[in-house]
């Protein structure tokens, strides 16, 4: 997949302007961030709560177009969904 290939993407022009493939871009890497942002504050969370250090999986890879963002945002997602159940089952919630 090619991630300046807008019509892969199913993009159609927003408010009148056409969507740059940049932009696009921009907001794959800030999601995939955000992501991993969110992964770093529950395993804080468990560390400071229960001592506890979860071990996972450094897995760096190249994202290369929207699929490898999309799958590497999946999988932290995941994990930091599984981090938090984990806390909640802890506390009692």
């Amino acid at each position: 997949m090619n991630c300046n290939d807008r019509t892969l993407l199913g993009c159609t022009p927003c408010a009148g302007e056409a969507v740059r493939a940049d932009t696009i871009a921009e907001m794959f890497r800030r999601s995939v961030d955000l992501s991993d942002s969110v992964l770093i504050v529950t395993e804080s969370i468990r560390r400071n709560l229960f001592g506890e250090w979860p071990m996972r999986e450094k897995e760096e890879t190249d994202i290369r177009c929207a699929e490898d963002a999309l799958r590497k945002q999946l999988s932290t997602s995941e994990e930091a969904l599984n981090q938090l159940r984990f806390i909640a089952e802890r506390l009692g919630v």
